[in-house]
């Protein structure tokens, strides 16, 4: 029986469509948590697998992860702990190889939801800055904006004040919406 933290990686081509049934694994792996709204994203190289796990509402508080699998084998390379934050959006790769999610951040005590975060890790799994995107505390699933990489390296993601579109400049701290310049946290 199937988990929620088993991460299939399925092969078909575009012009051989197969029933689900006759689709063949390349391969199998469990995540170290369950894998609710994230789906995945290759790197620009094709040599590695990202994802991130989350459980809705996280009533258990258990850690949650971004990680990194070899695109071949499907063996864990590294892994970013979250806490108990859940990854709510798919990844964006930019062309470094560097990946730009959102996190729904918890307060570690309680579990309540504390926001919602644009984060930008490297390559090889560190935190390079985060951003938040929801300062007004909005009870909508704000964090559920996955983050677009423009072909100039600008990076969008929705956020507050009826889903505002920001703006990234890819020099890393240059962040606008609605025409105001804003800071970004840097770690």
């Amino acid at each position: 029986m199937a988990r929620l933290s088993d991460f299939y990686i399925l092969g078909c081509k575009k012009d051989n469509i197969q029933s689900e049934d006759g689709m063949p694994k390349i391969w199998v792996t469990q995540l170290p948590a369950e894998n609710y709204y994230c789906s995945p994203a290759l790197s620009i190289d094709e040599k590695f697998v990202y994802s991130g796990t989350s459980v809705p509402s996280n009533i258990n508080k258990t850690s949650q992860y971004f990680v990194a699998l070899d695109a071949e084998t499907g063996k864990e390379v590294w892994r970013l702990q979250l806490g108990i934050n859940e990854v709510r959006s798919s990844p964006a790769v930019s062309s470094d190889n560097s990946i730009y999610f959102t996190v729904e951040t918890h307060d570690p005590l309680n579990g309540t939801n504390q926001g919602d975060e644009l984060w930008h890790i490297s390559s090889e799994g560190h935190l390079i800055w985060k951003y938040d995107i929801n300062p007004s505390k909005l009870t909508i699933d704000v964090g559920l904006s996955v983050p677009t990489i423009g072909l100039d390296g600008t990076i969008y993601v929705g956020g507050d004040k009826l889903m505002q579109l920001i703006k990234m400049d890819p020099s890393y701290g240059h962040f606008w919406a609605n025409g105001q310049k804003l800071s970004v946290m840097h770690l």
